[in-house]
Order: structure tokens, then C-alpha cells, then sequence
């Protein structure tokens, strides 16, 4: 397969796309929404707070918060995947063979597990419905609509300061909520963030620490986990999240799996190429099957079998020394697709987590 389209498969569609004419303008062009750079940070914050970091490890992604997200991500080889998405057959069409995604390997990456709970129900909802049923993921953000986070110089080195944070009347408060949620019906990421680096250096009450819990959760769904183009949380995700002690309830591992396929197919079917899905588990899948790109680990690191698997590559294993190897860290697309092309079929890792002393466990057995 010489052609590289990343918005197209070489079968025929209907659908018209408009295809940049260079590697250079296709790269450029795609857009990667999810984000795992300030995940690991952002999660240890949380966790000094022992209310909000029970709350946050019940909503049942715990495995899955604690891994070590390298810095920064690696999007070209997440773009060097994506090219080779079919969303005529669901598999990944390399030069001689394919390969899925499949839960087991979902599960395995992330320790998220799959078919378990209640299923998630989305409906849209009005502004008004919104402020009747979560005021108070509301409320908490309306004095940080002006703030923002900026650096200081001060001795020892420079330090993150919010400022713009306004005393809100309660009789305005009403008509300041309407600007929360902003033209998209979405609280935009960025206003969530700043309530985050506020609100985790203060000392909080039970009701704030919840307040926490809730915005971090959401910060994560609008981030990392159910990005979109608009970089907003849309407000549906409001209505599941408003009641944190029924979190674990839900069966957050099919809807998150069903959103990576679901943006792997509108990707590359659409004609400006957009990853609006979790792509981080498409470098510890290509990993294990290719063994080429990885970053290099750390020569004491003997755990070669961690739980999830994504531990493995985490940032607390990482060999980060200087000139410890050149490649550790994020690669071109040229060599991304270098590899790929020229990768021998015998080469291929079919089983790669057949000798894993974790799949007897039941997350794995239920993935399978």
C-alpha cells in the first residue's frame, strides 16, 4: 500500500473528500483533541485531598488515572496509525495484513473494563433543564469567567498565579451562569482548568473537595476521554456526572470504546480530518505488535508485565537520560510511515499479551 490518504481507504466511496495535496499540509491538517499531558499531574493534585480522590477512583477509571502519561504525546505516530484506518472493515490495512482494536486490547492498555454496569443514556438538554439539576457544577465556575493562569517570576524560579477571579453578587448570579456554558452548549475546557489549579493549592471543605472531584471528571471527558472540535464538555455529560456516588454504576468502558471506533471512522470520513476520540491506546497497541517507535525503558525496570499494560511506557519508566537513545521520545511522520510501510509480516507480535500473568483475571476474561 504506497498510498498514503489519512482521511480515506483505497475502496471506493461515495463520499467526496477533499484530500491535501502534501504529507506536510495532511499533518498540519489533522487535529488531535485528546490530551494526556496533564493527566498524571492534575490526578496527583486531586489525590491529596483523600474525599475527592475516593470519588474520583470509584467513577472506575483508577487504573486507569494512575499511569504516568509521558510528556508530550506522541501525535505523529498516533497520526501514522490513523492513516491506516478502514472504517469499511474496522481494522487497521497495513502493507501485507491487518489488524483490529479490539476490547481485549482496550482493557489490557488502559485496565478499563468493558460491559459492566448500567448503560450510559445521553439526552440532549435546555440551559434551563442544566441549571435545575447541576447548579452546582455551575456555580463554582461562574467567579472564573475573566480569570485566567498566568506565570510569575519570583525567587527560586517562576510559579503559576490565577488572576481575574471576581466576587460574584448572588443577585447576578443567575445571568452569569448563562455565560458558563458557552455558544457550543459546552463548559469550555479551559475555564475548567483554571478552577482546578485555584481551587487544588486552597484548603476546601467536603462540598468544595466534591466540587473538585466533579470538575477534574469532567475536565477529563472534555480533555482526554470524549474530546471534540469544539473544545468545550458538552452539557450531557453534566446530567450523568451530577450524582458522583453512582458513577461506578455505569458502564463507562463500552461507551469509551465505542468513541475511539466511532472517531477512527468519522476521521477518515470527513474532509477536514479531525481525532475527536481517547487516541492514546493506538501507541501501546502499535507497540506491542511492532516492538519499533517505543520509548526506551529503564535498564532496572524488571515489571515487564505491568497492570494495565500502558504502565510499561509510563513516564515513571522511561529512561529520559541524554543520549540514551535518540528516538525516546516523539518521532516524524516520515519515519512513522518509513516503519509501517517496510515492517515485516513475521515481524508481528500476533499474541502479544498471550504469557500475560494477568489474563486469567476477570477484567480480561470479560473483555474477550
Amino acid at each position: 500500500m504506497n498510498d498514503r490518504i489519512p482521511v480515506s481507504s483505497r475502496e471506493h466511496s461515495d463520499h467526496k473528500l477533499k484530500i491535501p495535496s502534501t504529507a506536510e499540509e495532511r499533518q498540519k491538517a489533522l487535529k488531535h483533541r485528546s490530551s494526556v499531558s496533564q493527566l498524571h499531574e492534575l490526578y496527583n493534585a486531586v489525590s491529596r485531598f483523600p474525599h475527592a480522590r475516593k470519588l474520583v477512583e470509584d467513577s472506575g477509571f483508577s487504573s486507569f488515572f494512575k499511569v504516568h502519561y509521558p510528556k508530550p504525546q506522541d501525535n505523529c505516530l498516533t497520526t501514522g496509525i490513523f492513516e491506516r484506518w478502514w472504517h469499511t472493515t474496522n481494522t487497521f490495512h497495513f502493507s501485507s495484513f491487518e489488524i483490529g482494536f479490539t476490547p481485549l486490547e482496550f482493557t489490557q492498555i488502559t485496565g478499563i473494563l468493558i460491559g459492566r454496569g448500567n448503560r450510559i443514556s445521553l439526552v440532549d438538554i435546555s440551559m434551563d433543564q442544566l441549571l435545575e439539576i447541576a447548579p452546582q457544577t455551575i456555580d463554582c465556575l461562574v467567579p472564573y469567567l475573566n480569570a485566567k493562569a498566568t506565570t510569575r517570576r519570583r525567587k527560586g524560579g517562576e510559579i503559576m498565579v490565577i488572576v481575574g477571579i471576581e466576587e460574584v453578587r448572588e443577585e447576578i448570579l443567575v445571568d452569569k451562569r448563562v455565560e458558563v456554558v458557552d455558544r457550543y452548549k459546552g463548559i469550555r475546557k479551559s475555564l475548567i482548568k483554571v478552577f482546578l489549579d485555584h481551587r487544588l493549592g486552597q484548603e476546601n471543605n467536603v462540598l468544595e473537595k466534591e466540587q473538585i472531584a466533579r470538575s477534574f471528571l469532567i475536565w477529563c471527558f472534555g480533555n482526554v476521554l470524549f474530546p471534540n472540535k469544539n473544545n468545550v464538555v458538552e452539557i450531557k455529560w453534566l446530567n450523568i456526572i451530577r450524582d458522583l456516588n453512582v458513577l461506578r454504576h455505569y458502564d463507562w468502558r463500552s461507551s469509551l470504546y465505542g468513541s475511539i471506533l466511532w472517531g477512527l471512522n468519522t476521521g477518515v470520513t470527513c474532509n477536514k480530518p479531525d481525532l475527536q476520540f481517547f487516541s492514546y491506546p493506538l501507541m501501546p497497541w502499535f507497540w506491542a505488535y511492532f516492538r519499533c517507535l517505543f520509548p526506551y525503558t529503564k535498564a532496572e525496570n524488571e515489571n515487564m508485565d505491568p497492570w494495565p499494560a500502558g504502565r510499561l511506557y509510563d513516564g515513571d519508566q522511561r529512561d529520559l537520560r541524554k543520549g540514551a537513545q535518540s528516538d525516546t521520545g516523539t518521532h516524524s511522520v516520515t519515519l512513522v510511515r518509513y516503519h509501517i510501510d517496510n515492517f515485516p509480516l513475521d515481524s508481528v507480535v500476533w499474541s502479544p499479551w498471550e504469557d500475560s500473568e494477568w489474563k486469567t483475571n476477570l477484567e480480561v476474561v470479560d473483555a474477550r
